[in-house]
């Protein structure tokens, strides 16, 4: 099982500590990285944090790997993916050192990609976990044709149009932000298909 922290009173250092973490890339050629803040007068908050030590850990978050999903599924038929996900939620028993991870975006997902067709259960629990703001309707809707290119086995086109200077403005880094999102989501959905021949910009 993919195990998670447990998001349980984790204080502001907790969460600066991770966001902090994510400069250096664990088992990459760059191990150690730089972290910084937007504001000069925040960079002494950040250090103070960064000094701190986490604390004991109380709980871990599970969710389930597909293999252990496969096996479940077999025992259940006729179900939607995402009503198997949560007749997963109903059965599984985890002691008290352990819960199941949330999992409410990856049946948002589950449920848009419902009406396509010819996708393996192995897809649909992989492009679930694909890197989409869920509440982004752009960024949900080129996950949606990606997956339905995917699945008709046609080559995925990106058409967003992208901005030839720097965002003037809070709406156009937004703007910008979110097609570097979509971006992100389809380098991943080539990834876990190992399809990147079917990719086109």
């Amino acid at each position: 099982m993919e195990v998670e922290k447990a998001d349980l009173a984790v204080g502001k250092e907790a969460s600066d500590n991770a966001n902090a973490g994510r400069a250096g890339r664990r088992g990459s050629i760059y191990p150690d990285g730089l972290t910084t803040t937007l504001h000069l007068d925040d960079l002494d908050y950040l250090i103070e944090c960064l000094q701190k030590s986490l604390g004991e850990v109380k709980k871990v978050g599970l969710f389930p790997f597909y293999e252990q999903v496969e096996l479940f599924a077999r025992q259940i038929t006729d179900v939607t993916f995402s009503e198997l996900l949560e007749k997963f939620d109903e059965n599984c028993r985890l002691d008290g050192s352990y819960f199941l991870c949330k999992h409410d975006h990856i049946k948002k997902v589950a449920n848009m990609l419902e009406k396509v067709q010819g996708l393996s259960l192995e897809d649909r629990f992989n492009f679930c976990f694909a890197p989409v703001n869920i509440r982004d309707p752009k960024e949900m809707y080129h996950l949606l044709r990606f997956v339905q290119s995917y699945a008709q086995n046609m080559p995925v086109s990106l058409a967003m149009g992208m901005s030839k200077s720097s965002a003037r403005n809070d709406t156009e880094l937004l703007d910008l932000e979110s097609k570097h999102q979509v971006v992100s989501m389809c380098i991943y959905g080539c990834r876990i298909t190992s399809r990147r021949k079917l990719f086109r910009m």
